[in-house]
């Protein structure tokens, strides 16, 4: 039996050849997503000179010109990986449909997290899509980044946000997030810390999800993204 499963991995991988998810390169086993080169890029961002507030580069100051003009509603965000590099190739890869990659993304969010020293979170919070993005999608992608990372920090996980696409806000150029969120339910939220998850940042829509939690009366809020 172990002869077989050999034998047919072995012609599984002459079919579909283990290639480097970024540069293509050959790698030496199914379950290395990169080569050794590329994987050596694939580090977690540092912080320093960073706004605490989108984390872009600044220089000089603590926070950056865009993030000075408007008060934030959470207390820090952060990225895990920075934007380039192999970390964007795998979140488009994971948006294309490959979920497992869930797993590879969610644990980087969640050593950043630990990286920076923030206080665990009472309560771990995804990003909600829009019912018609869920329809395209197939799957929830920021619930299953924060599965992973509820897993790794052993902390509780709850959908209790609820987005959806405002028609009459996508014409309004004024209005610059065309979706609205929602508290599905206020309980169980006063004084927790909650730490919202997304996949890659979006100031807008983080700023009007952050707003939403709010209403719960939260003792803070982190947002982590993958990029």
């Amino acid at each position: 039996m172990d002869f077989m499963i050999r034998l047919l991995s072995s012609f599984v991988d002459f079919i579909y050849p283990l290639l480097c998810r970024h540069c293509q390169s050959p790698v030496h086993k199914r379950a290395h997503l990169l080569c050794p080169p590329c994987a050596e890029h694939l580090v977690l961002a540092d912080p320093k000179f960073k706004c605490p507030y989108c984390f872009i580069p600044v220089e000089g100051r603590a926070v950056c010109e865009s993030c000075a003009k408007t008060r934030s509603v959470y207390k820090k965000l952060a990225a895990a990986c920075e934007p380039q590099g192999p970390a964007p190739m795998l979140l488009s890869q994971f948006h294309r449909g490959d979920f497992r990659l869930s797993n590879a993304i969610g644990s980087l969010m969640a050593m950043q997290v630990l990286q920076l020293n923030w206080p665990l979170p009472d309560l771990i919070v995804p990003l909600p899509a829009s019912r018609g993005q869920r329809v395209l999608w197939g799957y929830d992608r920021n619930g299953l980044l924060a599965a992973q990372i509820g897993k790794i920090l052993e902390c509780p996980v709850k959908r209790i946000l609820r987005c959806s696409f405002s028609f009459p806000a996508w014409l309004d150029e004024q209005i610059e997030c065309s979706y609205l969120f929602t508290l599905k339910k206020t309980e169980g939220l006063c004084d927790k810390r909650i730490l919202l998850v997304v996949d890659r940042f979006e100031r807008d829509h983080i700023r009007e999800a952050a707003l939403a939690l709010r209403d719960g009366f939260p003792l803070e809020i982190h947002v982590i993204c993958f990029v």
